[in-house]
């Protein structure tokens, strides 16, 4: 029951919207997973080797493929984590009844 009238009925939280911004956070850490999923298995099933008549443009593209895929999981694991550890901050700031913050 809430007390005080129109004052506090108007600075209640609505749940309901509470919860879609919530589950918005979750899929876009399932997403970010998915496509890192997706990348650490392209690097795995790639093979090493690739038939070209020159070694040095079989070392560039060696090379650059590591470094995009590298960096695609290093980027994907920030951000599942940033994302992950924002649910949880937001979940807490409603626990502890800071509206505002969240």
């Amino acid at each position: 029951i809430l007390r005080g009238g129109a004052v506090v009925a108007a600075q209640a939280v609505n749940l309901e919207r509470t919860s879609l911004r919530l589950a918005g956070l979750h899929s876009y850490c399932i997403i970010t997973t998915l496509f890192m999923g997706g990348a650490i298995r392209l690097c795995l099933s790639t093979p090493r080797s690739v038939q070209v008549d020159s070694p040095r443009v079989e070392n560039i593209a060696k090379n650059l493929f590591m470094s995009i895929v590298t960096l695609s999981i290093a980027s994907g694991s920030h951000t599942t984590i940033v994302f992950a550890l924002l649910g949880l901050y937001s979940k807490t700031a409603l626990g502890l009844g800071k509206d505002a913050a969240f």
